[in-house]
């Protein structure tokens, strides 16, 4: 039998941008953009609207069901965070504060494989998640010398140091902030001991 070729098409490259927050570090951070701020985190379908849900410590997160499902949600890393009762269509639940930097809390479907996110919480509201282009756009940052850092799915990138200066009623020019094109596998986190919430 002559050889066909493979109808079947490769695998698609691992596209990252929806695991990945950028943050700026360094420069005068107001006050302000300290305090913590409610945010919505979509369920869409059987999935989290974002993989990696970026938030300022202390932030309560709405989770607000969009799909066609009740899911169950749980966290296996910070068990007290958000209720473990289903959220019908449309149903919203309200996590506990995410209390620590950069430790990031997965929630998940108690049923379903599919349904994963994390919230991680950053010190200060100057945080952007790239589109699928990559671009990506922080409003209302103090002026001032700022480190571009890139947060991906649990720890922060090693990056060559990338700085941006804000200058006032004119903003910054835009940069480059180069991926590695390894990506480090995500660490396994211990679940948290009962009654911890951090």
């Amino acid at each position: 039998m002559p050889r066909a070729k493979n109808p079947l098409k490769p695998p698609r490259a691992l596209d990252p941008s929806g695991q990945l927050v950028i943050v700026l570090d360094g420069g005068p951070v107001d006050d302000s953009d300290k305090k913590p701020r409610s945010r919505t985190y979509e369920i869409v379908g059987e999935n989290f609207a974002t993989d990696i849900f970026p938030v300022v410590v202390g932030s309560k997160v709405e989770i607000k069901n969009k799909g066609r499902k009740s899911p169950r949600l749980t966290s296996p890393t910070h068990p007290d965070i958000v209720p473990g009762d289903p959220i019908n269509k449309s149903g919203v639940r309200v996590t506990e504060a995410i209390a620590k930097v950069g430790a990031p809390v997965e929630i998940r479907d108690a049923d379903s494989v599919h349904l994963v996110g994390h919230i991680v919480a950053f010190e200060h509201g100057y945080f952007a998640l790239p589109d699928y282009t990559g671009n990506f756009s922080i409003e209302g940052v103090p002026p001032g010398s700022w480190k571009v850092k890139v947060w991906y799915r649990d720890g922060w990138l090693p990056i060559p140091e990338t700085t941006v200066n804000v200058v006032a009623k004119r903003g910054a020019k835009g940069v480059k902030v180069k991926i590695p094109a390894k990506l480090p596998a995500p660490k396994t986190a211990a679940p948290a001991e009962k009654g911890s919430a951090q």
